[in-house]
């Protein structure tokens, strides 16, 4: 074998050289496209085990929101003539104070505040009925998962190598990220899929429990308003429509106290709402000076007891003048809404019951 002179060893090491400048070029090779490319990260591993497109939802009867009742009512069913309360079972009633003890229970829940006062009085202490807070904290729902993204992005490519060796390399790198990328996803489809039906489940065993402490705390506050109510008719010392000028102005004074209530407590809760239970009777006969009253944001449900018909021009004449009134104090008319006694209890459960 012939022996290599110094040129000829030169002439090799250049050779060898330049092999190796070669493949460095080629494994520092960049994608041929500007458009960015994705990688992916080896977990989790692509194993399906769950159902596919599960969707979350909330569970019935979860309730996050907290309300303001204030109720004003007359207590005379001379006033009713022969119209009745209708409760929500099919029974009717004259009896204004078993109608609201019937139908608060059916409309409030934990977290509400319930004040109720008499019309016909023009002092606050006497007017009062009662007035409670529900103490229940209302638990919140987990977190619901959230579809994880562990595929990244690498950075958008400057250059595109020429067609050759760098090219096909290139090309070929894409493919195989591009494989590797959809097995990702679909592992992540999969992880989600699972950990929806697992939040479900959760949320539906702590929904049944919450379910059992409205239901709990419900009676509770009927208990409570049953026997503020009965303690309160039972008390000889409060006169009632002492004068027709008193009588006149009453739904005034009732207005007056339930602001009292609605500027101290409204905003602690979600929506605030007012219950008239009243006639309406000689509107404007009387009307009070200095009274503060303030119906901007509330929601105003007026029971007229003894209207057959609220488009009688009777009843209109009156819906007509308390529409103004309402409005005066700063209530929009969307949210005004007045009933006779049919299927009055139904209606209040399917508009503002829980």
């Amino acid at each position: 074998m012939p022996r290599l002179n110094n040129t000829n060893k030169r002439a090799v090491f250049r050779l060898v050289l330049m092999f190796n400048f070669l493949f460095l070029g080629l494994s520092a090779c960049v994608f041929p496209t500007s458009e960015s490319i994705e990688t992916y990260t080896p977990s989790p591993s692509a194993t399906p085990t769950c159902s596919p497109n599960i969707q979350l939802s909330t569970p019935d009867g979860w309730e996050t929101t907290s309300r303001l009742f204030v109720v004003l009512y007359d207590p005379r069913s001379s006033t009713m003539g022969d119209q009745y309360l209708e409760l929500a079972n099919g029974e009717e009633t004259q009896d204004t104070s078993l109608f609201i003890e019937q139908v608060l229970p059916s409309i409030i829940g934990p977290g509400d505040h319930v004040a109720v006062f008499q019309l016909g009085l023009d002092n606050y202490d006497d007017a009062r009925v009662t007035s409670f807070d529900s103490y229940i904290t209302i638990p919140q729902l987990y977190d619901p998962p959230v579809l994880q993204n562990t595929v990244t992005p690498l950075p958008t490519t400057t250059q595109t190598p020429k067609p050759g060796f760098k090219a096909v390399q290139a090309t070929n790198t894409k493919a195989v990220y591009l494989t590797s990328i959809a097995s990702t996803k679909a592992a992540d489809n999969a992880k989600f899929d699972c950990e929806k039906i697992i939040w479900n489940e959760s949320a539906i065993l702590t929904a049944t429990a919450w379910q059992g402490t409205q239901a709990a705390e419900v009676s509770t506050l009927s208990d409570q308003i049953q026997e503020d109510m009965g303690s309160y008719n039972l008390d000889e010392s409060i006169k009632t429509f002492s004068t027709d000028e008193l009588f006149f102005g009453g739904l005034y004074y009732g207005l007056s106290f339930a602001n009292s209530i609605l500027e101290s407590e409204c905003i602690k809760h979600d929506e605030c709402i007012l219950i008239i239970i009243d006639d309406l009777s000689d509107p404007g006969k009387y009307k009070p000076d200095g009274l503060s009253i303030n119906l901007n944001g509330i929601e105003v449900f007026t029971i007229m007891m003894d209207c057959e018909d609220l488009n009688s021009p009777s009843c209109k004449e009156r819906i007509e003048y308390w529409n103004d009134e309402f409005t005066l104090y700063g209530a929009s008319k969307e949210d005004i809404i007045y009933w006779n006694g049919v299927h009055v209890e139904l209606n209040l459960i399917d508009t503002i019951g829980r």
